[in-house]
């Protein structure tokens, strides 16, 4: 049998499970929709929806071809999540009276830490550990406690000793950084049973969604950009400088001396989920993504074609804006765009696109590059590949390009 990774991303509405190969063939996909995903014990279901991919994997023919030799892990962020479950999801707002000290204000984590134990005192108090989102799945599987570190330039955007003292929060309720692509363990004999997976089987650090995502398209060369789309969305430009602008968020990039520059909007994804689950309901069927919008496309006066008009009116603000502050940078926006998400799936949406962008979308082996980005890790860890980067070389592939004017091209 050939040697293959379980690659398990958390996902807002859901959790997104592949098994992939060393050379990035994607053997078998599988989505858990999570039953009630705003439930405040919303991270208690995540280890349920990994077994119910892993008995779904088990029962397919990939099976018979493939063993599962890890399993790596990623998820949204910055999710804060107790032992208990007490989850304080990564798209709800901290209110603006939070007191919050001004070394604190740019973190990513610190300001909503300070909430969490605000609102879930009893929660914050009883636990051991605090987590990040898929560090708390992580630690259900092998009972270590970790928090991925992107690169060694996020300390500042997660937490410093200095920013944890002026917050009044104990660093030793925070688990110690580890790099993506580190062996956090191998899952317990109990997590082991529980998910129907060899004994001893490694846990592997994937890390946080957008930065797995980064590596799951390759956009890890300066002038690089990629589109990730799912409830939310960001258009993300690989610079080799860093510079700031209102309406962009800069973070560090994966790669040492680069940086992401990223133009958001939050809600596209899970606007155009809701108003298909709410179609669903009126009419009492069930209908695709793709035919869904399909009939928003053609029924022009419905609320969904109005939500797709709004999401084609930030998407193209989006591009905009970035092209604007490229520019004031001397900075060109490229011709061609790496896309990943849900959007992928669909090709006239992708045509649509790539019409009203004016520019060639690529889509790669896996619509969802997490899952790419967890393979890439975990076989780094596994010692197949030296180092995450190489791995994004040898097994990130574009299958599919999109051209203003042309139909799509399977490659």
């Amino acid at each position: 049998m050939l040697d293959a990774v379980l690659c398990a991303d958390i996902g807002t509405t859901s959790l997104k499970a592949g098994v992939i190969t060393a050379g990035g063939e994607v053997v078998f996909l599988s989505v858990r929709p999570f039953p009630e995903p705003d439930d405040r014990k919303i991270s208690s279901v995540w280890l349920d929806s990994l077994k119910a991919a892993a008995a779904e994997f088990r029962n397919s023919d990939a099976s018979d071809k493939y063993r599962i030799a890890a399993v790596a892990v990623s998820g949204n962020g910055p999710t804060v999540t107790a032992e208990d479950g007490t989850t304080f999801r990564w798209n709800e707002p901290v209110p603006e009276n939070t007191a919050v000290p001004e070394n604190c204000r740019k973190s990513l984590f610190v300001p909503r830490l300070i909430y969490f134990r605000e609102r879930f005192p009893e929660s914050f108090t009883d636990s051991s550990m605090i987590f990040s989102g898929p560090e708390f799945l992580i630690y259900r599987l092998c009972g270590r406690a970790v928090t991925i570190l992107p690169e060694i330039r996020y300390k500042s955007a997660y937490w410093t000793e200095e920013m944890l003292d002026a917050a009044g929060i104990p660093s030793a309720c925070l688990p110690e950084y580890v790099p993506v692509a580190t062996v956090c363990g191998t899952v317990t004999p109990q997590a082991a049973d529980f998910l129907g997976v060899s004994r001893n089987l490694p846990v592997i650090a994937g890390g946080p969604d957008f930065i797995v995502a980064m590596i799951g398209t390759n956009t890890l060369s300066a002038g690089k950009i990629c589109d990730c789309a799912g409830s939310s969305e960001g258009i993300n430009y690989c610079s080799g400088k860093a510079f700031s602008a209102d309406g962009i968020r800069l973070l560090p990039s994966f790669v040492p001396g680069l940086w992401n520059i990223a133009a958001l909007h939050s809600e596209s994804g899970r606007l155009f989920a809701g108003q298909k689950k709410e179609y669903e309901r009126i009419h009492g069927v069930s209908v695709s993504y793709a035919e869904f919008f399909r009939k928003c496309l053609a029924e022009t006066d419905t609320v969904g074609a109005g939500i797709v008009r709004e999401i084609k009116e930030q998407l193209s603000g989006s591009m905009r804006l970035l092209k604007k502050v490229l520019a004031e940078n001397s900075l060109e926006m490229p011709t061609e765009m790496t896309v990943t998400g849900g959007q992928t799936k669909n090709d006239e949406w992708m045509q649509v696109r790539a019409e009203l962008l004016g520019m060639t979308l690529k889509v790669c082996n896996c619509s969802d590059s997490e899952l790419i980005g967890d393979a890439c890790a975990a076989f780094t860890g596994l010692g197949y590949f030296d180092s995450v980067l190489s791995a994004a070389g040898r097994m990130v592939h574009v299958t599919k390009i999109y051209t203003p004017g042309l139909k799509d091209e399977k490659l």
